[in-house]
């Protein structure tokens, strides 16, 4: 079905796996399309309650290939940054918690792309950076300014304007990655962060996402009102009342997403 990517479904929670070796994972378009189907298509599904991007234990993406010709064949230099900061969009909006899984390289793009998900479990191996600097360009597909919420504005000059790659220790502790794993368990520990998150209600999830998400980008007091309605939206959700059922009963909840 897919030639760039792999997918499957494991304990309700989706994995993606880049599967570019021969080009070190480096994304081309239709990369893109093919993670996009797989969003797009998974959306709706109750089945499916997170998502797992990654490369392998030790590699995550080299970054963009629009070297060969089919590639970029009649695609202008602004449209092909708009699609792919579309993707990033794709995967920042997505309803669903997402999981950048990274191990080894991750790099340009590919890098751009894990901090437009939600969470970064990133491997003791990891080397991760943007190297753009180092060929006269920028990054294109979010990275300054994701990046610069992310970690505050000196330490994403740091990475953006020195190119170096940073280990995933170092990237763990500067706030880039939420969890270190050891290396060669990299799939294990983001498999077990996100089946803890499939077990959550999907309805609480996708409210809290969109209303962090939207929040951020607009003043504190609209923010407010916006957790506010969305807070009473979720009363008498399915969902919440078999939270109380199951907080009174003493048992784990069973959600619904409804």
């Amino acid at each position: 079905m897919f030639e760039k990517i792999k997918y499957e479904v494991k304990d309700r929670v989706g994995v993606i796996t880049v599967n570019i070796p021969k080009k070190k994972n480096a994304f081309d378009v239709q990369t893109y399309e093919e993670m996009m189907e797989v969003l797009q298509s998974t959306e709706a599904d109750d089945n499916i309650r997170a998502l797992i991007l990654w490369g392998g234990e030790d590699l995550f993406g080299a970054g963009n290939n629009f070297k060969d010709a089919d590639n970029v064949e009649g695609i202008e230099t602004l449209k092909l940054i708009d699609f792919l900061v579309g993707a990033s969009k794709k995967f920042e909006e997505y309803s669903k918690p997402v999981i950048a899984a990274i191990g080894g390289y991750c790099l340009g793009g590919s890098f751009e792309i894990a901090l437009s998900c939600d969470f970064r479990v990133i491997s003791e191996n990891a080397k991760i950076g943007l190297p753009e600097g180092n060929l006269g360009m920028i990054p294109c597909i979010g990275g300054t300014q994701r990046l610069a919420r992310l970690i505050g504005r000196s330490k994403a000059k740091y990475v953006l304007f020195t190119s170096e790659f940073l280990s995933g220790e170092k990237a763990y502790d500067w706030g880039i990655g939420d969890i270190l794993a050891p290396e060669g368990k990299l799939f294990d520990t983001a498999m077990e962060f996100a089946v803890k998150l499939a077990n959550k209600s999907p309805l609480a999830l996708r409210t809290m996402k969109r209303v962090v998400n939207d929040g951020l980008e607009i003043p504190f007091d609209e923010a407010l009102v916006l957790e506010k309605y969305m807070s009473s939206f979720l009363t008498g959700s399915e969902d919440q009342k078999e939270g109380a059922r199951a907080f009174a009963e003493k048992r784990a909840p069973v959600f619904v997403g409804r």
